[in-house]
């Protein structure tokens, strides 16, 4: 009985010992554990709380009392950027269209280009045709008295004088001329004799009338 008692007591005392073995493991491993995910949590509080502003947070190493410390945040930066102001982009504005050329007068150019004449440009043949028209009379009986008088403007009289009209006045340019002549032939003689080339050589002074008669003709109707 006593020996039975004894075994009993052996077991109880071993038994306990194992426990406090346990015991002492599981407090080994779990404490480290808890102390662990102690500091993690510290960081990961001192980690938002950075984020925010305007102050940020420090952090204490592990082992040391987990404070968090404010620290106060710097002032932010302002930078100044020079902009340079440009001036005003002037566009140009849209040349205005010429007007229209004036078909007749076109016209006129290319025949007196085929003559070789100097006023064979479009400013003095349209010059020539409106004079005309103002004076009453047809342009080709003007453009052919400045062929049989001149060739065509290329030897004249008394400078620029195409027309061989004799009034002693030496004019200064083609435009000058054209100007000024027409009107006193027109009113003179164009009006009276018309196309009657015969009458006006005549009466325009020519020495062999039927000659200039027919170059007179000849010029008018090339026109056509």
């Amino acid at each position: 009985m006593e020996e039975t008692d004894s075994s009993h007591k052996l077991y109880t005392v071993l038994k306990l010992w194992l426990i406090l073995i346990v015991l002492s493991a599981t407090y080994i491993i779990v404490v480290p554990k808890r102390v662990n995910s102690t500091n993690q949590q510290s960081s990961i509080i001192a980690k938002d709380i950075s984020s925010t502003q305007p102050l940020s947070y420090s952090i204490v190493p592990p082992g040391e009392p987990s404070i968090i410390t404010p620290i106060k945040a710097e002032a932010p930066v302002i930078q100044t950027v020079a902009v340079q102001v440009l001036p005003p982009v002037i566009v140009n504005p849209p040349k205005p269209t010429p007007p229209p050329q004036d078909p007749q007068a076109l016209k006129l150019v290319r025949y007196l280009k085929s003559q070789g004449s100097p006023i064979a440009t479009y400013n003095l043949a349209e010059l020539l045709i409106n004079t005309s028209n103002a004076s009453g009379i047809d342009y080709k009986l003007i453009v052919a008295i400045a062929g049989t008088e001149s060739g065509f403007c290329r030897v004249n009289y008394m400078g620029y004088n195409c027309f061989g009209y004799l009034n002693s006045v030496h004019y200064s340019s083609f435009d000058s001329a054209i100007r000024n002549l027409i009107p006193l032939i027109s009113q003179n003689y164009i009006r009276k004799f018309g196309t009657n080339f015969k009458a006006f050589a005549a009466a325009y002074g020519y020495q062999d009338v039927a000659a200039g008669a027919k170059n007179l003709a000849t010029y008018y109707y090339s026109q056509n």
